[in-house]
């Protein structure tokens, strides 16, 4: 009834960094004004979703992982296509799609108890339930579809997008749909309640009075039962060939038929078997109660631990791994591809949500082609007005180019901007203002989510904190933000309707005022982007950082300095309901220094001076790890704070990372830093991309539990454009800081990956 295809692959690094994300409820929302008086409402959080919870996996790999759907009623069907894509249906017409990040609410336009659910392929899913519902989901929306029967359908399959069946109740009804339109068929049985294809003119369905029936491509038809089959309630039924067809119940245990004759499995328990699924002939699985059984041809074995709940439906996949859901919104995961920080990567796409030219402001994207082939790079920036086609460009290879995005938009106070290439690049945002007297740095995102959080934010001692929100979809975005700072509770921020294809900014301080430590949570019921920038010392200076799709329960921070009038900030959100145990270690230039250990209560933020720990440091990396997952920043300053930037952390080290901004020419500095997590050494070799090709930069060993700094201009000076490349024998993390006027202000970024 349900197979997919082969799930997504995802780096899982020794330092076992586990990593859940965000999801969203689905509502509507239009814009709320600031409370007079300012400061936001308090209110309970008890809308996240989507975290894959730890504390409930007994094993790893080879163990159930328990989704939190955010939902607590019954789930009655699960469907697979791999691992990023799975849409789950139940009660109250619930469905919750899966991309391999987080679980969100899809609008199914009904109230009904939905019942099953089927995909072809991303852009052709099907949904049905009682009284004759059937939807069906584009990739887009649910839509419901027109079929000639109010009888209740419990089952829905099929082959393609051109032969799908779906099973009802009462009325022994199947529908049929041909790619346009729905047929309906009489089986000659009742309560329908599984259907299962095999080939157009071998369609199985079972039903709730011993009914087990065929299809032959011109009819249906009853098949033969031996006595001990009668009398029994048929929930599940799996045609995995012509001769493997399996058949579960109520009361009962599994049978297999082989197209002539059946066979009865005495050796496992009897009782209310649910559901079965197959990848092949020595590959099934099944469903009883709070269960799952696997059957490899030969003998039967439980799968992983008893669940607490009644499991009512599974999906499987090629690559072995499974897919079931049951009673109060419970989903469970078997092996697969768990998520993985959404962290940037090398990619054909990317998102910033800030953006301005007015005001004194200059924005510049920066993009950087690492292939060995040319690439046609596209820009589109959305405004408060809506959508403008920016420039065409043709980067050569192993190269970077600039863009000002007022050559396109002069004059515009709000300007977000996507990038579109043909081929892998790295993208990054540069922004300028008073005279260039402040500035900030950030890498982009590569695909917009449901919720973001963002660690940093203060309202207080002059500093401005900013969210800064994109809607880069075809549908308008029901936005909804909530800020943290200690205790038990949100604040709740602003809610507003946000057009396709816009860009809008919130000023945190309306709804926050007069707080040091407040952090944000964005969410919205389609997929947006969130950025944060701060500004102070009445905007002489500022920083910028993306938001975290994702918390981790560790992450890697390259840059930080103590030395020099620098001062160093790790700051540690905690966005959940329970305590958080946190813990900082300082990598130098000399080894680690073990940092603070505290305990961060629920929906709180904490901020660490690492000069507390590692003063008169040039060089200082951060490791946070936590008991649970948390959201980690770092922001640095210096000359008495009239400079400072800021950098969302990544949780995972890699290979190899790209760098897309850098200059060297007109007062310009930038830095490599580059730290090295692991217990033994590394080797790492630098390269540089300039408008005219590639240059080869230095080799160094970077000694364990270290951080090394480069100075770009060592190798590529008085250069305009300069994007770096990182290569290293093990894995490590890589950002970058850049320097200008005498460092009379600066930019840091997280680097990117290579994908």
């Amino acid at each position: 009834m349900r197979q997919g295809l082969v799930g997504r692959l995802f780096a899982v690094i020794t330092l076992a960094f586990s990593i859940w994300l965000f999801c969203v409820p689905t509502w509507a929302g239009t814009c709320t004004a600031a409370p007079e008086g300012g400061g936001g409402q308090q209110v309970p959080r008890t809308r996240l979703l989507g975290r894959v919870d730890p504390r409930e996996e007994p094993g790893g790999a080879s163990a159930w992982y328990k989704h939190d759907t955010g939902v607590t009623d019954s789930l009655e069907g699960i469907f697979a296509l791999d691992d990023s894509h799975v849409w789950a249906v139940g009660y109250d017409g619930v469905i919750l799609f899966y991309d391999g990040a987080m679980w969100a609410r899809q609008d199914s336009g009904t109230s009904v108890w939905l019942e099953d659910v089927w995909g072809y392929d991303p852009d052709h899913v099907w949904a049905v339930g009682p009284n004759g519902v059937i939807l069906f989901f584009d990739g887009s929306q649910w839509r419901p579809q027109s079929v000639a029967t109010t009888d209740s359908f419990h089952a829905v399959t099929g082959l393609d997008s051109t032969h799908v069946w779906a099973s009802s109740g009462s009325y022994g009804e199947i529908a049929f749909f041909n790619g346009s339109t729905w047929t309906v068929q009489d089986c000659g049985g009742s309560y329908m309640n599984d259907i299962s294809a095999y080939s157009a003119s071998n369609v199985w369905t079972v039903g709730g009075n011993a009914d087990v029936i065929r299809y032959d491509g011109t009819g249906w038809s009853d098949v033969s039962l031996p006595p001990e089959m009668g009398g029994h309630a048929y929930w599940g039924v799996k045609v995995i060939d012509p001769s493997h067809i399996w058949v579960v119940g109520a009361s009962d245990v599994p049978h297999l038929y082989n197209g002539s004759t059946w066979t009865t499995f005495t050796d496992v328990e009897s009782g209310h078997w649910r559901d079965v699924e197959a990848t092949g002939v020595n590959d099934v699985w099944f469903v009883f109660l709070d269960k799952v059984y696997h059957y490899d041809g030969s003998s039967w074995s439980q799968v992983g631990d008893e669940f607490s709940k009644w499991i009512e439906d599974i999906s499987l996949l090629s690559d072995g791994s499974a897919w079931v859901a049951g009673s109060e919104g419970g989903v469970y995961q078997w092996g697969g591809q768990t998520p993985g920080p959404p962290a940037p990567q090398s990619s054909r796409t990317w998102y910033f949500a800030e953006g301005s030219t007015n005001g004194g402001f200059e924005t510049w994207i920066l993009v950087q082609n690492p292939g060995d082939q040319n690439t046609d790079v596209n820009l589109t920036y959305m405004t408060d007005a809506g959508e403008v086609q920016g420039p065409s460009a043709v980067i050569p290879p192993e190269s970077r180019t600039t863009f000002n995005v007022a050559d396109t938009v002069p004059n515009t106070w709000e300007v977000s901007t996507r990038v579109e290439a043909d081929g892998n690049v790295i993208a990054e945002r540069t922004m300028f203002w008073g005279n260039r007297v402040g500035g900030h740095n950030t890498v982009g995102v590569n695909e917009p989510h449901y919720s973001w959080c963002l660690a940093e934010g203060a309202n207080k001692g002059g500093f401005e904190t900013w969210i800064l929100v994109q809607n880069p979809t075809d549908s308008v975005a029901a936005v909804e933000v909530f800020f943290s700072t200690s205790g038990d509770y949100f604040y709740e921020g602003p809610s507003w309707a946000l057009a396709p294809h816009s860009r809008e900014t919130y000023f945190m301080g309306d709804w926050v005022p007069e707080e040091w430590e407040v952090s944000t949570l964005v969410e919205s019921d389609v997929p947006i982007i969130a950025e944060r920038s701060m500004y102070w010392s009445n905007r002489s200076a500022g920083h910028n950082s993306i938001g975290a799709p994702y918390a981790s329960t560790g992450w890697l921070l390259a840059e930080g300095c103590t030395r020099g009038g620098f001062e160093t900030w790790v700051l540690v959100d905690n966005p959940f309901h329970d305590e958080v145990e946190v813990e900082l270690t300082y990598l130098t230039g000399h080894g680690p220094v073990t940092g603070p250990k505290v305990v961060l209560p629920p929906y709180s933020r904490e901020s660490f001076n690492v000069a507390d720990t590692v003063p008169e440091e040039w060089g200082v990396s951060t490791v946070v790890s936590s008991s649970y997952y948390v959201v980690a920043e770092r922001a640095v300053y210096w000359n008495n704070r009239k400079g400072g930037h800021d950098s969302l952390g990544v949780p995972a080290p890699s290979e190899k990372w790209y760098v897309a901004e850098g200059s060297t020419k007109g007062g310009f500095e930038t830095w490599v830093l580059v730290q090295n997590p692991w217990n033994e050494d590394t080797e790492v070799t630098l390269s540089f991309m300039t408008p005219t090709g590639r240059r080869k930069g230095p080799t160094v060993n970077i000694e364990a539990a270290s951080r090394m700094t480069f100075f770009v201009a060592d190798s590529v000076p008085d250069e305009w454009e300069v994007s770096t490349v990182v290569e290293a024998d093990r894995p490590v993390v890589v950002e970058k800081a850049i320097y200008w006027g005498n460092r009379i202000e600066g930019g840091c970024s997280q680097s990117v990956p290579d994908s």
